[in-house]
C-alpha cells in the first residue's frame, strides 16, 4: 500500500513538472509561421522602408524568432527577409503586439485588437504612443486620389492621413477636439481640462496629446 501510494505521489510530480515545461513552451517558443510573399503592394505603406529588428507577439506569449521586419500599415501584414533564400516572407501567426526597435534603443509598438471604428477594425495594428490606464493610438488612412494636370492623364497619388484615438475602459474614440479628450478621461476631466489650459496644449500636436495621456495616467 505504502509503495502504491509513492508512486501515485511520484507520478503526480512527475505531471506537475511535464505541465509547467509546456507552459514555459507555449508562453516564450511559439515558432514563426510565414508564407512566401506573391503580391506587389505599393512602396508607401509601410511603418519603415528598411526591414527592422523587432520581437513578436501573439496572445499566449513571445514568439521566438530573430529576424528583421516590415509592417504594411494598410494591409497590417507584416514581413520579413528569408536569411537563406532572401526571399520576402509574409508572416501567418495571429499576432497581438509588434515591437520594433530603433536606433538609440528606441522601441515603437503596434498593437491591435481595438474595437472597430472609422475604417479601422480588430485586426488594424495601431502605433501605441502612450502606454497606461489610457492609451494614445495612432493609426494611418490611406486614400488613392486621382490628381490632373492639364494636359496629362490623371495620376493615382497616395494620400496619407494621421488619425489619432484614445483607448480607455473598452471604448476607443478618435481625437479631433478638446472634448473627445475630456471624453477619454472622463474621471479626471476637471484636473485634465485645467492641465490642458494651464500648459496650452492643442489636440492638433503629437507632443501635446502624448503630454496630455500621460498626465491623465499619472494620475492614478
Amino acid at each position: 500500500m505504502r509503495y502504491f501510494f509513492f508512486l501515485v505521489i511520484l507520478d503526480f510530480c512527475f505531471i506537475q513538472v511535464k505541465s509547467q515545461d509546456l507552459d514555459l513552451k507555449d508562453s516564450y517558443n511559439f515558432v514563426l509561421s510565414a508564407r512566401k510573399s506573391t503580391i506587389a503592394e505599393k512602396k508607401d505603406v509601410y511603418f519603415s522602408k528598411d526591414y527592422l529588428p523587432a520581437k513578436l507577439y501573439s496572445l499566449n506569449g513571445i514568439i521566438n524568432a530573430k529576424n528583421v521586419y516590415k509592417l504594411n500599415l494598410e494591409t497590417g501584414t507584416l514581413y520579413y527577409l528569408d536569411k537563406v533564400s532572401g526571399d520576402e516572407m509574409e508572416v501567418i501567426n495571429q499576432l497581438k503586439l509588434i515591437e520594433f526597435a530603433l536606433p538609440e534603443s528606441k522601441v515603437v509598438q503596434f498593437e491591435k485588437g481595438f474595437p472597430s471604428i472609422e475604417t479601422f477594425n480588430e485586426k488594424t495594428f495601431f502605433q501605441v504612443l502612450v502606454n497606461g490606464k489610457a492609451k494614445l493610438l495612432m493609426a494611418t488612412k490611406f486614400e488613392e486620389v486621382a490628381k490632373t494636370k492639364y494636359g496629362a492623364a490623371p495620376e493615382k497619388t497616395l494620400e496619407k492621413e494621421l488619425c489619432y484615438f484614445g483607448f480607455a475602459n473598452g471604448q476607443i474614440l478618435r481625437i479631433t477636439k478638446p472634448e473627445h479628450i475630456l471624453s477619454i478621461c472622463s474621471d479626471k476631466s476637471k484636473e485634465v481640462q485645467d492641465f490642458m489650459q494651464n500648459e496650452k496644449l492643442k489636440v492638433k500636436k503629437t507632443s501635446d496629446l502624448e503630454k496630455i495621456i500621460k498626465y491623465y495616467n499619472g494620475l492614478f
